[in-house]
């Protein structure tokens, strides 16, 4: 009763004072194993941050339960649409929300997060699940909407190296430009790491001609660029450094 009436009391001058007398309730609810009010007040928290961690600690309170893959599938529904399934539609109808209400409610206008964010969580989510193709596709509606989150290409690239190779050689291949771009010493050794990546790929694929091929490109390109072929000449495993 006192987390409760101090959640109410504080939730709109400090948030992050409610938001641990939450968490409190959260973990009487799982001392006295309530397993359904346990995972009501981690879709509230999945809600208000939605993360692939915060997500990852929805599943595992429901892990063993028959309600789970209804429940994944409306959480999911909310990363891609926006609306929340625990709460009225827009048009007043109650989704078919299987949790029960916590003790503790937070304004119905927090916990939406801003579109890129819910969609890098989507994916994220899709990288754990290893739905390789669901991946893909979601990446290239965050390109085509230009709401690509910080180091979602990096995420992607890694994860779907094996399924879809060209993907993720042409993610790479955009940092190593932008970086190449920035004409510093660092950002060719930056480059160099997804360059590394991307030597990995062609050597998986047996397309040793076209990485060598990329490499002859940048020389070409960048020959006024001494530092560069450095790095360039280091990749291709040639021993001779050239003078700075």
């Amino acid at each position: 009763q006192w987390c409760i009436r101090g959640f109410n009391a504080t939730i709109e001058q400090s948030p992050g004072l409610a938001e641990e007398l939450q968490k409190q309730l959260r973990i009487m609810a799982e001392e006295e194993k309530q397993t359904e009010l346990v995972a009501a007040y981690r879709a509230q928290d999945f809600f208000l941050h939605p993360t692939v961690d915060t997500f990852k600690e929805l599943r595992k309170s429901l892990d063993k339960s028959p309600r789970w893959p209804k429940l994944r599938e409306q959480v999911l529904a909310f990363l891609e649409g926006g609306q929340r399934p625990d709460l009225p539609g827009k048009k007043g109808v109650a989704a078919d929300w299987p949790l029960p209400v916590p003790e503790v409610v937070f304004p119905h206008d927090k916990g939406r997060g801003l579109p890129g964010s819910r969609m890098a969580s989507l994916i994220d989510i899709a990288i754990l699940e290893k739905r390789f193709d669901e991946v893909v596709r979601l990446y290239e509606i965050t390109r085509k909407s230009k709401i690509e989150g910080w180091g979602l290409g990096e995420r992607v690239a890694q994860a779907v190296a094996k399924t879809h190779p060209q993907l993720s050689l042409s993610i790479w291949r955009a940092k190593v430009d932008g970086l190449i771009a920035l004409v510093k010493p660092q950002a060719y050794q930056e480059a160099a790491v997804f360059l590394r990546h991307m030597r990995k790929v062609y050597e998986a694929g047996g397309r040793q001609a076209e990485w060598q091929a990329l490499l002859s490109e940048l020389r070409q390109t960048h020959k006024a660029k001494r530092r560069l072929l450095e790095v360039l000449e280091s990749l291709s495993g040639a021993v001779k450094k050239i003078a700075s």
